[in-house]
């Protein structure tokens, strides 16, 4: 028992103590990923999978701390177990921080959790403490010689075959994850139930590579897609509202976390927006606008907002693209006379921020030294102090400026310590009521604000934007049933719920109130934007369009992610490349176009944060007109 044949190791026992160690190593995974996602535990494939993944992690990572003996072999178990502990653990903290799991590619920006430490020391639990019993046990066999002494080593041959069999194992039970197009996307902590929080990054690495080995470079051929795509966008037809803005002040909120369902819901308490609700009534509603965030989260929302390009997926805006010179629109209004603006209450290097948003052509990046930290709530300052010292930074800026006001608070996870002031019902206990109260904190914190720029004669002399930049509940980390009725079975009516979100435009007076129901995506704003001021976007790189002028045919939303979205049709690459038809499932032949329309937004998207292809347009760009980016009215040449 418990030998390998004389070739693998001349018959050598295997050390009881190597079992116990991947046995616990193993059990300790698989709770920490339970701390996370415990539906996994129901006895089915995915207890099994996770089970067989984590004992495969522990056979191949703890077999070479067994060819050391004695108190060397401790103190290499210690060190094993610890990185494992510490990692996976920080994952979970991520999670409770975040509610997201970092992706494989995003595993060098880990250190943001870092950034928040002071909120992140509230997610540390009592409960938490037994993650560090083994290590104190195998701390006890370093610090005493005696049982130290008995720990055995294995022989190399031994050890070469059972790190193989682990990794040979782990790769195994990985492959059936790896063809999507048969297995649903649930999301990273859905994969993290099945493979552990080291198999999900194995599956992640290994994918992330192949599109990266996969992907085609950027072409002559691209960029004349590129320069047609520019062409058509010059011959936009110009609508009513075109330059009703002009000269006037661009105040923006993106909203944090704000998602389209919880925008006029109403609880056992009244309505979650009361604000935005009022704020409606005098302004241009979206009700069928759609985020694009994806690695990124917020910082790929801000970027989509603002240069009307769809972030990259799997790899965050705010570090990929920061150190290119953007076309975005601050650098576009402040070539035509703006002051540009961006508040953000965390320090200056959160997840990139000063760096990006020079990049997009900010003047001024203001961040937390900018503000008096009187009160604070989960990450950082509160919305209410931050709106409330907004107003006077906003009545000292010379006009016409351009302001972007990131709210903080509504942030997961949704933690308002005391500050909560809606009665949300049953929903009070769970993280579904608790993002209800968080979301509803900074809507009537906005009502303060907006009446602070009424007040000071501000609001009538701006465009006032607000909308939502990602998701804050989904299916993976909330019951949303609880909340809502999407149709369970369909996945095209989980999609559109989990990703549309508000988007309000007030113009002064309340100029062109209404409800609009085009399809549009957070890569719109910016022409949108530019027409309401009355700027041309000749020239301009961007893949949006201005949702007032007058919609295309067959209007399609794009993600980062591959998939596409239209008013009858879905092409899911979150459900692994699926077709949706008035929410049933159809042959994928029936979303080729779509399919392929959205592999040429993505080329198209990285052509236009490229600088050789913006240095080949500006060659090649004829304008129909002298008014577009230029430094001044009467420049001829492209973008620049």
């Amino acid at each position: 028992m418990n030998r390998y044949p004389d070739d693998f190791g001349n018959g050598r026992r295997i050390p009881a103590a190597f079992w116990w160690l991947v046995g616990v190593i193993a059990l300790k995974q698989i709770l920490l990923v339970a701390l996370v996602d415990p539906s996994f535990i129901r006895v089915g494939f995915r207890t099994i999978s996770i089970t067989v993944a984590s004992c495969a992690l522990a056979l191949a990572l703890v077999t070479p701390a067994f060819l050391a003996a004695g108190r060397r072999q401790a103190a290499l178990l210690l060190g094993i177990d610890g990185l494992l502990t510490a990692i996976a653990y920080g994952h979970v903290l991520y999670y409770r921080q975040y509610q997201i799991l970092p992706s494989a590619a995003s595993l060098q920006y880990f250190d943001q959790l870092v950034t928040v430490r002071g909120s992140v020391a509230t997610l540390v639990r009592p409960t938490d403490l037994w993650i560090v019993l083994d290590l104190l046990v195998l701390a006890l066999f370093l610090a005493l010689p005696r049982l130290g002494a008995r720990l055995r080593p294995l022989r190399f041959r031994q050890a070469a075959l059972q790190c193989a069999l682990g990794f040979v194992l782990l790769t195994t039970i990985t492959l059936p994850f790896s063809n999507r197009a048969h297995r649903p996307w649930r999301g990273a902590v859905h994969l993290a139930g099945n493979l552990n929080f080291f198999g999900y990054h194995y599956y992640g690495v290994v994918t992330t590579l192949l599109r990266q080995v996969t992907a085609p470079g950027i072409t002559d051929e691209i960029r004349e897609t590129a320069l047609k795509r520019i062409e058509t966008a010059s011959r936009e037809p110009r609508h009513d509202l075109f330059g009703v803005a002009r000269g006037l002040n661009l105040i923006i909120v993106q909203f944090e976390s704000l998602q389209g369902f919880a925008f006029g819901l109403e609880t056992p308490g009244g309505p979650v927006t009361p604000v935005l609700d009022e704020l409606a009534r005098e302004s241009i509603v979206f009700t069928e606008f759609y985020h694009q965030a994806a690695a990124g989260n917020t910082s790929d929302a801000q970027f989509a907002s603002n240069c009307s390009i769809l972030p990259p997926g799997n790899r965050p805006a705010a570090f990929e693209y920061a150190d290119r010179e953007l076309i975005c629109l601050p650098r576009v209004l402040a070539r035509h006379g703006y002051t540009t603006h961006s508040y953000q209450t965390l320090q200056p290097d959160f997840w990139n921020a000063a760096k990006i948003e020079r990049a997009m052509g900010f003047g001024r990046s203001y961040a937390q030294a900018d503000f008096v930290q009187d009160e604070k709530i989960g990450m950082g300052l509160s919305d209410a102090s931050k709106l409330r010292q907004m107003l006077d930074k906003l009545d000292a800026l010379k006009e016409p400026f351009h302001a972007l006001i990131y709210t903080t608070t509504s942030h997961s996870p949704f933690h308002l310590r005391g500050h909560a002031a809606l009665d949300v019902g049953e929903l009070a206990d769970g993280i579904e009521g608790r993002y209800l109260q968080a979301v509803h904190y900074t809507d009537r914190e906005l009502g303060n604000f907006i009446a602070g720029l009424r007040e000071r004669g501000i609001l009538d002399r701006s465009v006032l934007v607000i909308f939502g930049d990602h998701h804050g509940l989904n299916r993976g980390i909330a019951d949303l049933g609880q909340i809502l009725d999407p149709d369970p079975a369909s996945e095209q009516e989980w999609f559109e719920t989990e990703r549309r979100v508000p988007l309000l435009i007030r113009l002064p007076h309340g100029a062109g109130a209404g409800v609009r129901t085009e399809l549009g995506t957070q890569i719109d704003l910016p022409p949108t934007l530019l027409a309401l001021l009355g700027i041309e976007r000749d020239g301009l790189p961007m893949l949006g369009r201005d949702l007032l002028a007058p919609p295309p045919e067959n209007p399609v939303a794009l993600f980062s992610d591959g998939s596409a979205l239209t008013e009858n049709r879905l092409w899911s690459m979150a459900a692994g490349g699926r077709c949706y038809q008035d929410g049933r499932e159809v042959d994928t032949a029936a979303c080729d176009d779509l399919r392929r329309l959205a592999g040429t937004e993505s080329l198209l998207s990285r052509a236009f944060t490229d600088t050789e292809t913006l240095d080949w347009l500006k060659d090649n760009w004829r304008p129909r007109v002298h008014r577009h980016i230029g430094d001044g009215p009467h420049r001829d040449q492209g973008p620049s």
